[in-house]
C-alpha cells in the first residue's frame, strides 16, 4: 500500500498520515509517490523546494524571485535603519554630508529588489564604509 504523502505550503514541510496522524496542516496537499520522487531527487541535485500555488516545486535557488526579493528589501532595509540618524535634526553631520546621505537613502528606495543585485548594483555609502 502506497504511503500518502502531503505537503504544506504554509510550513513548507512533507508529511505521512503515519508519522504526523492529525498533526498535518490544514493547507496540506496530497503529493504522489512519483511526485515526491522527483522532488527528492531534484533536492539533492541543488534545488529548493518551495510553493507555487500550494503545491510543491523544485526551482533553482537563484531563479526565485520571492526569495531574492525579501533577501534584497531585508538588506535595503537594514542599510536604511543603519543610516536613520543621518536625517535626525540633532545629527553632527554637515549639510553637505546630510545631503549625500539623504542622497543615499533615496538611491536605496529606488532599487528593484526584485533583480539580481551584486555588490556593484548597491549604491555606495557616502562615507565610503560597505
Amino acid at each position: 500500500m502506497a504511503r500518502k504523502r502531503f505537503y504544506s505550503p504554509s510550513t513548507g514541510g512533507f508529511y505521512t498520515e503515519t508519522i504526523h496522524g492529525g498533526a498535518i496542516p490544514a493547507d496540506a496537499v496530497r503529493v504522489t509517490e512519483p511526485h515526491y520522487a522527483r522532488l527528492m531527487a531534484a533536492q539533492a541535485e541543488g534545488k529548493a523546494i518551495v510553493a507555487r500555488d500550494g503545491r510543491p516545486r523544485a526551482i533553482d535557488p537563484a531563479d526565485d524571485i520571492e526569495a531574492r526579493t525579501e533577501r534584497n528589501r531585508r538588506r535595503r532595509n537594514r542599510l536604511l535603519t543603519e543610516s536613520d540618524w543621518t536625517q535626525l535634526p540633532d545629527s553632527p553631520l554637515s549639510e553637505t554630508a546630510r545631503l549625500a546621505w539623504a542622497e543615499y537613502r533615496q538611491a536605496l528606495r529606488d532599487l528593484d529588489c526584485s533583480r539580481k543585485l551584486g555588490d556593484a548594483h548597491w549604491p555606495p555609502r557616502p562615507d565610503g564604509d560597505a
